[in-house]
């Protein structure tokens, strides 16, 4: 009896090929927590709240709440609430129907902190 060779297929090539891209992988792979700790924290350049303002004419004035229309543009009307150190002042004034006014709010909000 002759030996046998050994096979030369494509058997040992996908074996390599198999080997290759696990130990690849391995290395491309890290946990979530081992990444988001190595990657730097993103700086905000303002940690607390930001403020727009809104100018306009008062429609209606409650102890709660103030309706203004947009001075500029006519079909813009806004309802304001008002902040909780802000409450107790607008309890003791009063907005007539028409007076100008400039709200000081929340960005994002419909909460004024301050009226003008």
């Amino acid at each position: 009896m002759k030996p046998s060779k050994p096979s030369s297929g494509p058997s040992w090539q996908i074996f390599a090929i198999a080997a290759v891209l696990l130990t690849a992988s391995a290395a491309i792979y890290s946990p979530p927590s081992a990444l988001a700790q190595s990657l730097p924290r993103a700086k905000h350049a303002r940690v607390g709240k930001r403020y727009d303002t809104f100018k306009g004419n008062v429609l209606v004035f409650t102890a709660r709440a103030i309706t203004v229309r947009d001075e500029k543009n006519m079909n813009l009307v806004r309802t304001f609430s008002f902040d909780s150190k802000l409450l107790p002042k607008m309890q003791k004034r009063h907005y007539k129907w028409g007076d100008k006014v400039k709200v000081k709010y929340i960005r994002g909000t419909d909460t004024a902190v301050k009226i003008h």
